[in-house]
Order: structure tokens, then C-alpha cells, then sequence
């Protein structure tokens, strides 16, 4: 007797979901001039909520593809595989105490945005106070590095209540900033793009 092949069906709220991460992922990626890795909190925040790394990572280089500059591209490649080693150690390593915290995705985030401040091509943005003070390239990558940081940590929050709480039961009022915070940086790169 011949047993017949299973057929994996395909989960197409799953594809609609991937498909919705990496449209918002190309529109943060528009929301500066310089190829800003404002996706790679995107990455860093699906992949907090659950989803699986490999295919977080690819959401993440993804934007990068529209530059055509084949160093921000390598960039891209290098911040997200950063982020991928760091959630590997934090697999790998479960009986230390600081990985509890997430301690290596954090230290993989930082070591991404450090090679950011570091390696990639910017134009200082003008600034309107330049008389008085004058922000240098180096001092406005380290303050978006800061801001991507952050941005990282709320974008955490608001997949996770968009990926597990939505339509089940009633968001936090932190949960509901944070995800009204990501919708408005999409729609920002939306309409630069």
C-alpha cells in the first residue's frame, strides 16, 4: 500500500502577514535620505515577536535592494546578520542569567548600528539652528543609531500585540501608541516613496 504525499497547504494569512512586514519594511527604509536601517527594527522586532529569524533577516536586507549602492547593500547584510548571530547566542546559550533579559539580540542590535555609525555613506541633514550649532555627519548617525535604537524596543512591543493580542482581546494603551508610532513611520516612508 502506498501512502500519498501530504500536501503542505498554504497558510496565506502567514504570506499576507510577510508580504505586509516587507511592505513596511521598504517604506521605513524611504523615511530618510541616506539608507537609514530603520527596517532592521522591524527585523529586530518580528523576530522578538515570534516569527521566524531567516525570514526576518530577508525582510530586512530587502529594502536595501533599492539603493542600487552595493555598499549599503553589504551594509544591510552585515547589520542583519549581526542581528541573526545575536538571536542565535540567545538560543544558544540558555543558562546564563543575562539571557533571560535578551542580552545577546540587544548586544547584536548595538554591534549593527555601530557598524552604521561607522561604515555607511551619509549626507548631513541640514539643520535649522546651523548657525549656532553645527551637527556633523558622525554626531547625526550616532543620534539616528540612538533613535533606531529605541525604535527597535517599541516596535518590539507593537508586533507582539499585533502578531498575538489583535482581535483577541483589548490592547494596552502603550500597545496601541506604539503600533499607531509604526503606522505613522510607514506611512511617512509610504509617501517619501
Amino acid at each position: 500500500m502506498q501512502s500519498v504525499p501530504h500536501y503542505k497547504k498554504i497558510d496565506f494569512f502567514r504570506l499576507f502577514l510577510y508580504f505586509l512586514f516587507a511592505f513596511s519594511a521598504t517604506c521605513l527604509y524611504f523615511i530618510g535620505n541616506n539608507g537609514e536601517p530603520f527596517s532592521l527594527a522591524l527585523s529586530y522586532a518580528l523576530i522578538t515577536a515570534g516569527l521566524p529569524p531567516v525570514t526576518c533577516v530577508v525582510l530586512g536586507i530587502f529594502p536595501s535592494l533599492f539603493s542600487g549602492d552595493i555598499i549599503l547593500i553589504l551594509l544591510y547584510i552585515g547589520q542583519n546578520l549581526l542581528l541573526l548571530l545575536g538571536f542565535w547566542l540567545q538560543k544558544r546559550i540558555k543558562n546564563m542569567p543575562y539571557t533571560k533579559n535578551g542580552a545577546f539580540p540587544m548586544l547584536g542590535l548595538f554591534v549593527a548600528l555601530a557598524l552604521f555609525v561607522a561604515l555607511a555613506p551619509f549626507t548631513a541633514y541640514p539643520t535649522p539652528f546651523s548657525n549656532n550649532f553645527s551637527f556633523t555627519p558622525l554626531t547625526q548617525k550616532v543620534l539616528l543609531a540612538a533613535i533606531i535604537f529605541l525604535l527597535s524596543a517599541t516596535f518590539s512591543i507593537a508586533a507582539k500585540a499585533l502578531l498575538h493580542k489583535l482581535l483577541k482581546c483589548r490592547l494596552r494603551n502603550d500597545e496601541i501608541i506604539f503600533n499607531a508610532l509604526l503606522m505613522i513611520l510607514t506611512g511617512i516612508g509610504m509617501c517619501r516613496f
